[in-house]
């Protein structure tokens, strides 16, 4: 199975990284200031490229990586620090939905203004997630047929 850089760069896909990845230190330092762990695809991914962009085969159709740097602020803001310090939230669909994982490492997507009952399943794991990017439809069907 290819790893994140051979995904993304297969036949088809539209993935367009933002910017050059930031130093592996600094991926150490913002992950330790997460707070909790990332999948090893979404570190191998800011190895790649500190955000970006790929089209999804499904509602919302566009996932947007935010940069660490963005990813650790959402953690700090006591906001999301009262409300959702289960989750760890890392991009967006451009639109205000957030993308986020969850204790089980689940990807999911949710309005943050609406809460955690506007929360729709889109993946298993992360690297299933990152399959649905270069456009593998999901196996258990698309999200909307799926609940958290």
């Amino acid at each position: 199975m290819p790893g994140i850089v051979g995904k993304l760069s297969r036949e088809g896909s539209d993935w367009e990284g933002f910017e050059p990845p930031i130093p592996p230190n600094e991926i150490v330092e913002a992950c330790e200031l997460i707070g909790l762990p990332l999948p090893a695809g979404l570190v191998e991914l800011y190895h790649l490229c500190n955000g970006g962009q790929g089209s999804l085969p499904f509602n919302p159709w566009l996932f947007v990586l935010w940069g660490i740097e963005e990813v650790v602020m959402c953690r700090e803001h006591e906001h999301y620090r009262e409300y959702y310090n289960d989750f760890v939230f890392f991009g967006s669909n451009g639109g205000g939905e957030y993308f986020g994982l969850d204790p089980l490492g689940r990807v999911f997507m949710m309005d943050p203004i609406a809460g955690e009952s506007s929360i729709v399943l889109l993946a298993n794991s992360f690297d299933e997630f990152i399959d649905h990017i270069i456009g593998f439809p999901p196996p258990e069907g698309f999200p909307e047929d799926n609940a958290a």
